[in-house]
């Protein structure tokens, strides 16, 4: 869910001032929080590939990503 709502918060952030012509900061914001987006994916999914259990999928993906960011 956090992945995809990150992926939402980045295409509002894109297209922020409008179609024509955007603000650098708003484009570099919107990278950034996509770039988030896809870290969390990959977090997620090697949770899902080193445990079975959902507590531990859990548990490993939010120490995971507070180790990393």
């Amino acid at each position: 869910m956090l992945p995809e709502s990150l992926l939402a918060v980045a295409e509002d952030l894109a297209q922020l001032d409008g179609q024509n012509r955007p603000r650098q900061a708003s484009l570099r914001r919107a990278v950034s929080t996509a770039y988030y987006a896809l870290f969390h994916l990959w977090v997620g999914a090697a949770a899902e590939r080193m445990f079975t259990n959902r507590e531990e999928r859990r548990r490993f993906a939010a120490l995971a990503a507070r180790d990393f960011t």
